[in-house]
């Protein structure tokens, strides 16, 4: 008589022990789901570190019937693949304060500048430059094309900085478009004078221009 009892109560003990479970992974979801708002996951709410393949200035401090001043920071970095750019806009006051200048030598272009980027939604909406700035990113930038403001490097190697080489190959080697993954090694191959980097070029006849660049670089022509 009691093994029968016993054996009833058994599923009653069960039921009990399954809600209990089903109540805690509930209790642990809404707890998840408060510390994350409007169902956003941590991943894009975050501060990413990157280094920069490209940090440059650019401004037009002058008001003319053609346009308008503006002055920008912009960088370039390398994202699962990609290249991408944000752009902060500042103002001409700002610049005259860190001494911007329209002469390369005095403003130079920065390779492989430490940056961070805030995430908020997955996008980011602030950055973080290696010198402590930092500068809300306009929601309006996309993603573009390698060096899109003409910088011509290739005449004007001593009007820019190149740090940290090492990483920036290591990141324009991730970059999938066959194009800007060469344009991106063609520099650093001629800032390092190593035409070993022009072999790890993706497409020959660029390889073949890399390593003629470099050579004339290292004969002064």
């Amino acid at each position: 008589m009691n093994q029968k009892g016993f054996a009833n109560i058994i599923p009653i003990l069960l039921v009990v022990v399954l809600a209990g479970v089903v109540g805690y992974l509930i209790l642990v979801k809404k707890s998840a789901d408060q510390a994350t708002p409007n169902g956003q996951n941590d991943s894009e709410n975050q501060i990413v570190e990157k280094t920069a393949l490209l940090s440059f200035t650019e401004f037009f401090c002058y008001l003319t019937e053609q346009s308008s001043p503006f002055a920008y920071f912009q960088f370039a970095y390398q994202d699962n693949g990609e290249i991408k750019y944000v752009r902060t806009k500042t103002t001409c006051d700002d610049l005259i304060k860190i001494g911007a200048s329209n002469k390369a030598s005095e403003n130079s272009t920065l390779f492989g500048e430490k940056i961070k980027l805030e995430y908020s939604g997955g996008k980011p909406v602030k950055i973080i430059r290696e010198n402590g700035s930092s500068y809300q990113i306009e929601s309006s930038e996309k993603i573009r094309s390698f060096f899109v403001s003409k910088i011509n490097v290739y005449y004007h190697l001593e009007y820019f900085r190149n740090l940290r080489p090492d990483e920036v190959t290591n990141e324009c080697l991730l970059i999938r478009d066959n194009a800007q993954h060469d344009a991106c090694l063609s520099y650093q191959a001629a800032f390092q004078e190593d035409v070993g980097i022009c072999s790890k070029m993706n497409i020959a006849s660029n390889q073949d221009l890399c390593r003629q660049w470099v050579n004339n670089i290292k004969q002064g022509s």
